[in-house]
């Protein structure tokens, strides 16, 4: 239904009456002018470009990393495992405008220590080829341990018989990851995708943040 209306409202365009249009709108049937002046925008379609390389690469790579660091917690002490979880849920609970500000004075030339590290080495974080990456890091920074504890409920829900026998077999981690474990944590990945692509198209609050605070 939020679709439906959704493109139902994009059909339409506001009019203005008044002095300076300053009147009550009204709302007219505008078919698919709104739409044919979007694709004739050339910051529309740039734009439509970067989200599209950004989801391209993101995705793939929260996938990847979301599995390695839940696989790796599968093979760490009790002790470790909650601490190691505790850590990366953690910056999950930061609100977006707070990581986006933290990240931002962390690409500060002169403020910080990444850059001070690198030196000359040092990338321009607010560049206009790397500030896309820039805007992945802190995406990936704050939502990869949402990820890896959806991960790591559907690798609990392994039945244990079936790592038993698997070992039995003569499977070894590696074997037990790629054979037994990743075809049976399919759902969680696939959901996790559908959510990263919708965290790509919903992605807002960085890019702003990084755009008041670049120098």
């Amino acid at each position: 239904v939020p679709i439906g209306y959704a493109i139902y409202l994009s059909l339409l365009k506001a009019d203005r009456n008044g002095p300076l249009g300053l009147g009550k709108p009204t709302l007219g049937f505008a078919g698919l002018e709104n739409y044919a002046l979007a694709l004739q925008s050339t910051t529309f379609l740039q734009s439509f470009g970067r989200v599209l390389l950004f989801g391209v690469v993101t995705v793939p790579l929260m996938l990847i990393l979301a599995t390695a660091l839940a696989l790796m917690l599968e093979h760490a002490s009790r002790y470790w495992s909650g601490l190691l979880r505790a850590a990366y849920f953690l910056p999950y609970g930061v609100p977006g405008v707070i990581a986006s500000l933290l990240w931002s004075f962390l690409y500060v030339p002169g403020i910080s220590p990444i850059t001070d590290l690198l030196g000359d080495a040092a990338p321009d974080f607010f560049g206009y080829n790397t500030v896309l990456w820039s805007i992945a890091n802190i995406a990936m920074w704050q939502f990869a341990g949402y990820n890896v504890l959806i991960v790591v409920a559907q690798l609990k829900a392994i039945p244990q018989e079936l790592q038993e026998a698997a070992t039995i077999d003569g499977a070894g981690p590696w074997q037990m990851a790629l054979r037994v474990k990743l075809p049976l944590v399919k759902p969680a990945l696939i959901l996790i995708g559908v959510f990263s692509i919708i965290g790509s198209l919903q992605l807002f609050v960085e890019p702003l943040i990084l755009k008041l605070l670049s120098p």
